[in-house]
């Protein structure tokens, strides 16, 4: 029998193969071999084409046949029997998805995502697979490949997958994290902000809560500067509840403590003969105990005594009335400046460009923007460096000489021209609901108590301090020359 001819296709092609290499085979045997029909099993062996004529001698065709498969190189198309049947593939798709399969640098593709990808059932591929001995570190040539092309194209060619397996990889990469990204932005939004949004308009009747004082002399040469505190509106139930409630920290009890701190300024003031001319209200953060979603800023569920819109409603209140009572009692100017805190850090940042739209139009209040973790404030020739304070261990730190400089480096970082022209430097911070003071040769600390006293935090570090909210005068020239604690009245009770 002559060799097939070139226009071959299909199961006519494979029983001109089968008949090649073995002329006795029956007409029942090519059926078995090539799952052809009947009559293309007559018709081959009779030695006629699919037109009806007989065979001629054709140009020789590169032919590549083993016990596994067959490849004609001249059409490029492989022949790979099966068990029940045999897949006709074109030679470029086998080579890419032996590429795609076989790698040894491990990117490789998976089977599922081979046979979605060129749509085959996932047993064929399997099944074609390991007929041809393909493994995940098999090298991404087939047979015909490294038999027909040079080393150094097959060198230039697996270069060039390496860079396409890179840029696939590297596009995966991007937009999970662009998912990851939009997730975090989803949770953040309906979680948090939408919250946040529905309750932050503010009734348009409000009108801050002023308590009548006398009227006093100016006095431009001091300043004064009042401290206050995690003040945690809404905090749920920990160790320590006040007012004999067992759900924690009644919002109302914390904002009658501010209304009382504001009238003992007052007084102060009064019996000092004092109006300073400007007033600085520093607010060290956790004002708010937790989000909108009653949760902290690191998830911690958060029980709360009231809804999110009734503690929203009572800390805007009770900050701005306290403000409001310092500028008409105390001082012609008040700026206000602010750092966040560990429990709602959202909510802070809120809070004061809650503060700033409401006393945008009042003359002699400013509300200052969070610009960081810490804020710088100069008062003549005094530097206040304020932070929350969580994270900074230096209660401790602040006695051990070894550690002075490298503190002192870090706070010189936070604003190196305050430093340079200012003489006393004085570092606030909050959060240990515990208060402490220490001097240095370079700066003092002050650890300011809290507004609702110590918690199960401060147990944990076995301090304990009163509730109050600590006030300085500051001389422009000399520093602070004098001080006062508003203490707060509470009975701590145990929970069972």
């Amino acid at each position: 029998m002559t060799k097939p001819s070139e226009t071959i296709k299909s199961y006519r092609e494979l029983c001109e193969v089968a008949l090649f290499e073995n002329e006795e085979l029956t007409t029942a045997e090519l059926r078995q071999i090539t799952g052809c029909s009947a009559r293309t099993a007559r018709r081959c062996k009779a030695g006629y084409s699919d037109v009806g004529e007989k065979f001629t001698e054709a140009d020789p065709i590169e032919y590549i046949t083993n016990d596994k498969y067959h490849y004609n190189a001249h059409d490029d198309i492989y022949f790979v029997p099966l068990k029940k049947r045999t897949m006709q593939i074109k030679g470029e798709t086998l080579r890419n998805m032996k590429k795609e399969y076989c790698n040894s640098d491990g990117e490789y593709s998976t089977i599922n995502q081979i046979a979605n990808k060129y749509a085959i059932p996932r047993k064929w591929f399997v099944e074609l697979k390991e007929l041809l001995g393909w493994t995940h570190d098999d090298v991404t040539f087939t047979d015909e490949e490294i038999i027909r092309k040079d080393v150094d194209v097959l060198v230039v060619e697996s270069i060039e997958h390496k860079k396409a397996n890179f840029i696939v990889k590297y596009e995966k990469q991007k937009s999970k994290g662009e998912k990851e990204d939009a997730i975090k932005w989803r949770n953040f939004e309906e979680g948090t902000l939408k919250p946040w949004a529905d309750i932050i308009n503010v009734p348009s009747d409000y009108v801050p809560n002023i308590i009548t004082t006398d009227k006093r002399s100016d006095w431009n040469c001091k300043t004064l500067v009042v401290n206050v505190s995690d003040e945690h509106f809404g905090y749920g139930k920990g160790s320590n509840a006040l007012i004999g409630s067992n759900k924690g920290v009644d919002p109302f009890v914390v904002q009658n403590r501010l209304e009382h701190a504001s009238q003992e300024l007052s007084e102060w003031c009064n019996n000092l003969g004092i109006t300073f001319n400007e007033a600085k209200i520093f607010r060290l953060g956790d004002t708010i105990d937790a989000e909108l979603n009653e949760r902290t800023t690191k998830g911690t569920a958060r029980p709360q005594m009231l809804s999110a819109e009734q503690n929203w409603e009572t800390a805007t209140r009770a900050t701005a009335d306290f403000i409001a009572n310092i500028k008409a009692n105390c001082a012609k100017n008040v700026s206000v400046h602010s750092v966040v805190g560990n429990h709602a850090e959202f909510l802070d940042h809120a809070l004061t460009d809650w503060l700033w739209a409401r006393f945008i139009q009042q003359d002699g209040i400013h509300i200052h923007n969070i610009n960081g973790k810490w804020q710088s404030v100069v008062v003549g020739k005094t530097q206040f460096l304020i932070n929350h304070g969580k994270g900074l261990s230096f209660m401790k730190d602040v006695l051990d000489t070894k550690k002075e400089n490298t503190m002192l480096k870090r706070l010189i970082n936070v604003n190196k021209l305050d430093y340079c022209n200012t003489k006393y430097h004085e570092v606030i911070i909050g959060h240990s609901h515990h208060r402490f003071f220490a001097e240095t040769g370079e700066f003092n600390l002050t650890v300011l108590p809290s507004v609702i006293g110590d918690d199960s935090y401060t147990e944990d570090i076995n301090k304990s301090s009163r509730p109050a909210i600590k006030a300085f005068i500051v001389d422009l020239e000399k520093g602070i020359t004098d001080e006062k604690n508003i203490f707060f009245d509470y009975k701590r009770i145990k929970l069972c």
